[in-house]
């Protein structure tokens, strides 16, 4: 999937801006006051298909060009569509026109010809109310949408065609990001339960404003909980999958070249990995010895008995690789923060599936006490490494506020390394911002703005 251009025309009764889009990259560059933000805010809500918001901009028609696809939707379409949304929701209680509002996408179940089981139980989860009502509110939205239904096809055409083609969440880092202080000690009210739950199901796009750096902390906590977990589990396999091979007298085979391969330090790394309940460090010491030795010596040398731990070895050596192919994201997530940290440095600690930062001296360093710079970095590369598999489609307002003219010259490069990021636009005034290989996709925005004032 490939973005080729975004066009405004009537922007503010005059201005009409036309943008290309190469390989899904584009930095548009100038001085304040030429509308940047107001371009790359517009962008945004197209492409999460916010159309309340794009409603409060004037303009006549905005376009998105997705390969040789071009979506047009109009100022009419828009209001249409509002009218709609607002005449439901003065009918709907108000817990669940807030929901709506918080995810218009929600309205589209609203349009079904008809809803299977699990569609009625999501909608009951998300809304908790009971099935009843929500027939009530499918009827009545059918009545409402008679007169106005055929203007608002076009809308629903493109929304289609969006939910189709973007595979990826969509991630926005406005002017004004991390809010410095825990907004939820002064507002307690944020942390109630409906609040989070309409957070929740925003899972298509997400602006990156967030309260302190609780977000960041939960991503690693689950992150590391998965690994543990998974190892926990590769270990007790471990255990049960060498006893069937003592009984059927098949552990006395093993691939020597998977141990004389290993240095010390892996040796000890996957040593580690075993709880010292399981093996003590006594055993552990006499385990190293034996393997030191099966590494020296000749295959045929080597005892019967040795064999078989040899064997229980090589299974942990397989362990060890797979928990190290699924600790990259914590690993590459350690290594792209901490290129930017100075005096201080997340460590990850492979044998307890902790990640800690601290000082340069060792001493304990809360993430709430890093520079508003510090936890830009960290919570951004937070959501390309610690989500799983999940692409994003990342766009920016002003990335160098609160960022070193060094870090400037490294973020973006940085976030499409991450190979989590397809597809990247983002407005600025800093020359710096692409300096590096983005250069080339670097763009003078008065030279996509036709003024016909």
């Amino acid at each position: 999937m490939k973005i080729t251009e975004f066009a405004i025309q009537g922007l503010y009764g005059h201005r009409d801006i036309t943008i290309p889009i190469r390989d899904n990259q584009v930095v548009l560059v100038g001085v304040n006051g030429l509308g940047k933000t107001t371009i790359i805010n517009l962008l945004y809500f197209f492409l999460s298909r916010q159309w309340r918001k794009i409603s409060e901009y004037e303009f006549s028609e905005m376009s998105l060009k997705i390969e040789s696809k071009k979506m047009t939707i109009s100022q009419k379409d828009i209001e249409s569509a509002h009218f709609l949304s607002q005449n439901l929701l003065r009918n709907l209680p108000s817990r669940v026109a807030a929901q709506i509002e918080s995810n218009p996408d929600i309205l589209a179940w609203f349009t079904k010809e008809s809803l299977s089981i699990n569609d009625k139980k999501e909608l009951q989860n998300i809304f908790r109310i009971s099935l009843s009502t929500i027939n009530q509110i499918r009827a009545y939205y059918r009545e409402s949408c008679d007169d106005t239904l055929e203007t608002t096809q076009n809308l629903r055409q493109v929304e289609d065609y969006l939910k189709a083609h973007l595979d990826g969440q969509i991630l926005y880092l406005p002017t004004y990001r991390r809010i410095e202080k825990e907004l939820a000690l002064l507002f307690p009210e944020l942390e109630d339960e409906d609040y989070m739950d309409r957070r929740t199901h925003h899972t298509e796009f997400f602006e990156l404003i967030e309260f302190g750096m609780r977000d960041v902390e939960q991503k690693i906590s689950e992150a590391l909980s998965k690994l543990k977990e998974n190892a926990r589990t590769k270990l007790n396999q471990l255990a049960s999958s060498y006893l069937r091979d003592v009984i059927r007298r098949e552990a006395n085979s093993f691939d020597k070249t998977l141990i004389t391969q290993l240095d010390d330090t892996t040796i000890t790394k996957i040593l580690n990995r075993v709880e010292e309940k399981t093996l003590s460090i006594e055993d552990k010491n006499t385990l190293r010895i034996i393997i030191e030795n099966i590494k020296r010596d000749a295959k045929e040398s080597i005892s019967e008995q040795d064999k078989y731990l040899a064997h229980f070895f090589a299974q942990l050596v397989n362990i060890h690789h797979a928990l190290e192919e699924q600790e990259s994201a914590i690993t590459q997530f350690t290594e792209v923060c901490n290129h930017y940290l100075e005096g201080k440095h997340f460590f990850y600690n492979e044998k307890d599936y902790q990640l800690d930062m601290t000082l340069d001296d060792g001493t304990p360093l809360k993430l709430s006490l890093l520079s508003s710079g510090e936890k830009q970095i960290i919570s951004l590369f937070s959501y390309l490494y610690l989500s799983g598999e999940k692409q994003y489609l990342i766009l920016l307002d002003e990335p160098e506020l609160s960022l070193s003219v060094e870090w400037q010259k490294h973020f973006l490069p940085d976030m499409l390394a991450s190979k989590r990021c397809f597809f990247l636009a983002t407005v600025t005034h800093s020359p710096f911002i692409f300096d590096n290989a983005l250069d080339e996709y670097a763009a003078d925005i008065r030279d996509y703005i036709k003024d016909n004032s």
